[in-house]
Formats: structure tokens, sequence, C-alpha cells
């Protein structure tokens, strides 16, 4: 049995003396990470843990997060990733869905019924050696999709799956030299590249919180002081990062991109500053492992559809057809993902695993609803959604669950969630919505009962309401009429009080953190800001007050007063 912990140990048994982790604490090597992770085992064997169970992880980043994984690996139980950015009601229902007995957590704030807070471990004083298992869990961990469906599907992965990933051929310039610099949310799935790839090869992993990752200087001392040698980034935070002419480089020399549309123009700005840099394109849905495609860039791009390469090893991708017929060269169909990165244990609990194929009683593909083609040089390429699915800073939603999101809330009587191209031409998701004649809730109250609703990833940049949802004459929603609703009159600039300034700042940003009230010398980051969060405060800062305001004046001005 190919259990991640198991191998993990053998692989780094002559290296246990190498950094692995560095974090805000120091540096760590890999017989301290070790160290940790018997220290966790005992604790979860004393609360009565047994092979297969199920056991969250809700930490922060830290060598404590990556421990977490290992010790319940290594007593051949199930991690489930959980996020702290989520609220304790999200968790803990997730938690029930895959009947998760115990969470190890990291954060003092999560101290509710069924956390272990593994920071504080002095009754392992005496440090055992860590007990060996029969190895037979297929599944080493269950990840949450984006939640398009309004409740997000937990997706079981197994051992098998990861290692098909960290031994893939095409990543050979990941080695014993390897120092990445992670940059993913901690529940997202591109921590199976960022973390293991490295780790299981020798390699030393940087861990630091998003406000450390998202504060332009303070990610640029991690840059200049750790020489990382790479990263992986989503397509939007690179942009952003590029088109802020702040983003440091230093000697990274892998670059690898992904999780929504490329920027082109981003792209090869990066390659004539760094021409000794190799860029990647990244592309695979949660259910297959991080990455089904691969594709290294060139230096000089002739066109704007980047490619998203060719199939991993192990990994065989197809074009279908509506009849399930491979299409021919060029021709449009839905990209089918078959082959070893295909989670094996499908969406756990659910019969059916609509999405995945069957065959023998076992997973074997993905149909994963996006379109694509493959051109003469044998090169896939995305062409967008066959449904209502549209893809957002790299998370999937269905904007008809959005909207039901909505009507769920009292007073709604109809809602249009649509996606829209920003200035970068990134996608945005907008709403407009219609109140019952009878209802006298504010656009603000209807905001806030959203914001407690929604899983945290979806993000809506602006919400309006509308009188009446505007048809065309074949009875369809005229969505060029609702967008008119939201185009700001930018050439009326009224002169504002520094009170009045202030107000608006406040409000915008208690709404968007979804707090009542935040002290003005408050930081943004005690509050949970992300990259998503502070482009939303930007653009209503920018609608509300008319001024020219980036996602990065939000995060290097992280309190109200210095806003």
């Amino acid at each position: 049995m190919n259990n991640l912990y198991a191998v993990f140990v053998n692989r780094i048994k002559e290296m246990k003396k190498r950094t692995s982790i560095v974090d805000i604490d120091g540096e760590h090597s890999y017989e301290d990470l070790l160290n940790l992770v018997a220290r966790i085992q005992q604790r979860l064997l004393k609360c009565g843990v047994r092979p297969g169970d199920k056991i969250g992880v809700l930490c922060n980043k830290d060598i404590y997060w990556v421990a977490s994984f290992l010790a319940i690996w290594s007593i051949d139980a199930t991690a489930v990733t959980l996020s702290v950015r989520d609220s304790i009601e999200q968790i803990q229902e997730r938690m029930k869905q895959v009947r998760c007995s115990y969470t190890l957590t990291n954060e003092e704030k999560m101290n509710f019924k069924g956390t272990i807070f593994i920071k504080k471990l002095d009754d392992e004083k005496t440090l055992q050696s860590i007990k060996v298992f029969n190895y037979s869990n297929d599944i080493s961990c269950i990840m949450f999709t984006s939640g398009s469906t309004g409740k997000p599907k937990p997706v079981a992965v197994g051992h098998k799956n990861i290692l098909n990933l960290i031994d893939n051929k095409i990543f050979e310039f990941i080695d014993e030299t390897t120092i990445l610099l992670q940059t993913g949310a901690a529940n997202f799935d591109a921590i199976h590249f960022e973390l293991w790839c490295p780790l299981f090869k020798g390699g030393k992993v940087l861990l630091f919180s998003e406000n450390t990752i998202l504060n332009f200087n303070k990610f640029n001392s991690i840059v200049s002081e750790n020489s990382p040698n790479l990263i992986w980034l989503t397509s939007p935070l690179f942009t952003n990062m590029v088109q802020s002419e702040k983003f440091e480089i230093g000697k990274i020399s892998n670059l690898v991109i992904g999780g929504d549309k490329l920027n082109h123009k981003a792209i090869q700005k990066i390659y004539y500053e760094n021409p000794n840099i190799k860029i990647f394109n990244g592309y695979g849905p949660t259910e297959t492992t991080t990455f089904a495609t691969f594709y290294p860039i060139p230096n000089v791009i002739n066109e704007e559809d980047i490619p998203l390469g060719e199939p991993l090893e192990n990994v065989n991708i197809q074009i279908e057809n509506s009849d399930g017929e491979i299409c021919s060269v060029d021709e449009e169909g839905e990209i089918v993902i078959y082959g070893s990165g295909v989670a094996c244990g499908g969406y756990l609990g659910e019969v059916n695993s609509k999405g995945f194929i069957k065959h023998d009683g076992k997973f074997i593909g993905y149909r994963t609803g996006d379109l694509g083609k493959v051109t003469e040089d044998h090169l896939i390429h995305y062409i967008g959604r066959k449904d209502n699915q549209v893809k957002v800073n790299g998370y999937r939603i269905n904007v008809n669950q959005v909207e039901g999101i909505f009507l769920n809330i009292i007073g709604v009587k109809n809602a249009v969630v649509f996606p829209d191209n920003n200035s970068n031409g990134q996608i945005e998701l907008k709403a407009a919505i219609q109140l019952d004649s009878k209802c006298s809730k504010t656009i603000a109250e209807i905001t806030r009962e959203f914001q407690k609703r929604k899983p945290s990833h979806i993000i809506l940049t602006s919400i309006k309401t509308i009188e009446e949802i505007p048809l065309k004459n074949n009875g369809k929603i005229d969505i060029n009429e609702i967008k008119k609703y939201f185009i700001s009159d930018l050439t009326e600039m009224n002169i504002k009080t520094l009170d009045e300034i202030h107000d608006s700042v406040k409000t915008i940003v208690c709404e968007i953190l979804n707090e009542k009230n935040i002290d003005d010398d408050d930081s943004f980051f005690l509050y949970g800001i992300d990259s998503l969060k502070a482009s939303l405060i930007s653009v209503k800062i920018q609608n509300k007050l008319t001024v020219n305001i980036t996602v990065w004046d939000v995060l290097d001005n992280d309190t109200i007063e210095c806003l």
C-alpha cells in the first residue's frame, strides 16, 4: 500500500538534517517535522482515533499544518481540509457532512467542540516512536470543491493520486535544491503540488500567512532573504502583482500559473524583464488532483490563447462530443480526464458522483464540464464552460446556485448573477436584485445576509437593486440592459468632507469583512482579508467615492485610518 506517510519517511531518511520548512518561527529540519508528527500522532491515539477515521486539518500555514497531514496519514486515517477563513458554523457543517470526528488546529480562536489545539502538546513531553500501522486506507484526504451548488462537494483524493502527481516526470525541475514559496489557500487543491512535490524530494517550503504574501514589502523581503526558485500563483494574483509594478522576481527560476485564464500581456512583461525564467500553465480541477495538463509557455507568445498543454504522465485526456465520441482535430467538445489523477473515491458518500466515470466499480474518469479542443500540434486548448458555471479566481462557480442563495433571503423576489470582465480582463461576478414590493430591507442588509449564507470564496464585486428584471423579445433576460445599472457615472465628482470619506470607507470595509464594527487602527488581516475581499473593497470604494484605488492600495494600507 502506497501510504503517503510511509513513502515520505522512506524517501527522506537520509535527509533528516536538511531544512524542510521555513515559517514565522524560523527553520525546521525534516527531523523536527517528524518529531512533531510523532507528538501529534500520540495525541490522536490518546483521543481514540483509529485507521479510516476522518480528521480535520484547520490550520494557519506553518510546520504544524504540514505535520497534521503526515500525522493523520501515519495512523492510516483520512485528512479533511478545512479553512480558518470560513465561519465556525460552515466548518462544523462540513465536518458533519463527512462525519469528521476531530479537527486539528493551530488557531486559538477555533476552540469549538471537537478541535484539538496542537500547539499545546505538553502531555506529550515523553516522545515515543511513531507507531506503524498496516496501511490499507485508499483515501488520503478529502478536499471540498468550490461549492458551486451551494453545498461544497467532498472530493475523496487517494494516496496513489497524490503520489502520481509527486512522481510525474513533467516536474523534473523539482528536486532537493527546490525552494518553494507557498502562496495558495490552505484548503485549495494546489497544496498537493506546493507541499508534497518539493518535500517528498528533500526540498524546502516557505510558509507565511496571507497578510505577508499579499503585502508587497513583506513578500519582496521573503524573496530577497530566502531566494525561492519556485512559486505557484493563481492567474488573477499573478496579473495583479505584475500590473502593480511591485512584483519582485528575485531568483525565481520556475513560475507556475493556473486556476483561471492567463493574461498573456503580464506573462510577456515578466519574460521581457526576466528572460531566464520559465513560466508554466497548469490546469486541472480538484477532482483530478491539482494538475491534469502542464504547458511550458514559450518566451515569445504570438497569441492570447495560451494552450493548456499536454496531459501529465499516466493521465489521458479526450475531447468528447455530446454522444461520447472522440472529437477530431480542432473540433470543440467536453474535456474528459482519465487516468491516475482522477480522485479514486469520487465524491464521498455520493453513489452516483455526477461527473465521474465508473468502470468495474472504480472511478476511472471525470467529465470536467469545460469545453476544449486539440490542435494539430497535439496541444489542448480551453474554450469555455458547457453549463452555467464560470471560473472566478480559480474557483468554479455556478451562477444559478449563487442566485439561489439570494432567493432564500426573505424579501428577494428575483436575482440575476452574471460574469463581467474588469479592466484587467479578469472575470468578476455581479448581482442585480429585485425586491418584493413589501420588502423594506436596504441593499446593505441584503448584502449582509448574503455574506452570512455564501461560501467564503464567492465574491461579488457589486450588488444593486433594480425595479424589474429586463427581458428580451424572446423572453430571455437582457444582460446588456442589466449591465447599464452597474456603469458608474465617474463624471460627477462630489466634494466630500473627510468625515464623509471616513464613514464611507468604514461602512464598505465592515460590510465586506462581515464585521459590525472595526476600529480605525485595526488591521484588516485580523478579520480575514484576502486578495478577493480586498478587490471587492477597492471596487466598492471606486464606485462610492469615484477615486482610483487598487487591490494593493487596500492591502498595503490595512487599517481604516491608513486607507
